[in-house]
């Protein structure tokens, strides 16, 4: 697995992926952006373009066997399968950001000032504070004390609310248009995370096009949004959240980052929101609902 000093030493890492990663998608963009959407992707296709090309570069110079890259294999053996790329592997993915899954191994974990931390199947955090411990949860969760002062199991899902507040919500869903060759798929997420030691909330929506008997990842002119109104975690009113991205991509996320370690920020039912649109004049808009 990878090992950062400390957690700016880890979001320094993502901030460099991103960079690289949005340079190589517009540098794309900006020489062929002016076709249509076919002629576009076609264009990717013939020219052999791989959007996680920065990516695959990174775990190749480490190298080591990444979440995001042994996921992009189980997903496309899914698709290749004629497989509904809303009901696949995705809904299990424990990253919905691809940018954080390249900096996790295959399991899931990542090391951050000499302890280790591994994001579970349902979304829960744990650290350990050597590798014999990691190792030995894997062979066997039972067998780990969970009183164990090498091991914190961070709270599932809904950690740290307010009676109508959650610091943690996800919805997923997706939509076919044009006569079914066409479908988006679509993610609103807000979380207090325990490995970034952030809240964050966000948007993703994925495009595809049904070609040649499956779904395949097709790049298209996308907006995400996410605007909301946050609260402490005591349910009152801290402010406002929003973040917005509009580009042509096969995936776009927009996401809100709030930048104080420490802090967890809940939402209340109905404002957390989403908002996407995609091709064909299409819009689509979301919130995050829960009982209080």
């Amino acid at each position: 697995m990878l090992s950062f000093a400390d957690q700016v030493h880890f979001r320094h890492v993502y901030d460099c992926l991103e960079t690289a990663y949005e340079a190589h998608l517009d540098a794309f963009g900006a020489q062929y952006g002016y076709l249509s959407e076919d002629d576009y992707n076609d264009m990717a296709d013939q020219l052999g373009f791989v959007e996680e090309q920065p990516l695959i570069e990174f775990e190749g110079a480490i190298p080591f066997n990444s979440y995001r890259a042994a996921f992009a294999a189980q997903e496309e053996v899914w698709l290749a399968n004629g497989g509904d790329p809303e009901f696949g592997p995705d809904a299990s993915n424990r990253f919905e950001d691809d940018l954080e899954a390249t900096l996790m191994n295959s399991d899931g974990a990542v090391m951050i000032g000499g302890v280790i931390h591994l994001t579970t199947a349902d979304g829960r955090v744990i650290e350990f504070c050597s590798c014999a411990m990691y190792e030995r949860y894997l062979l066997d969760p039972a067998s780990v004390d969970p009183n164990d002062p090498c091991v914190t199991f961070h709270k599932n899902l809904y950690y740290g609310n307010g009676a109508c507040c959650r610091s943690y919500q996800m919805d997923k869903g997706g939509d076919e248009y044009d006569q079914g060759s066409r479908k988006i798929t679509w993610t609103l997420l807000f979380e207090y995370n325990n490995t970034w030691d952030v809240s964050r909330t966000f948007a993703k929506i994925r495009h595809w096009r049904w070609r040649n008997g499956r779904w395949k990842a097709r790049s298209a002119e996308m907006l995400a949004q996410v605007p909301g109104t946050y609260s402490t975690v005591d349910c009152r009113e801290g402010g406002t959240c929003n973040a917005s991205k509009e580009k042509k991509r096969r995936t776009l996320k927009a996401t809100y980052w709030h930048w104080q370690p420490q802090t967890i920020i809940t939402f209340k039912t109905g404002e957390a929101n989403g908002y996407w649109e995609y091709p064909q004049g299409n819009t689509l808009s979301h919130s995050l609902q829960f009982p209080c």
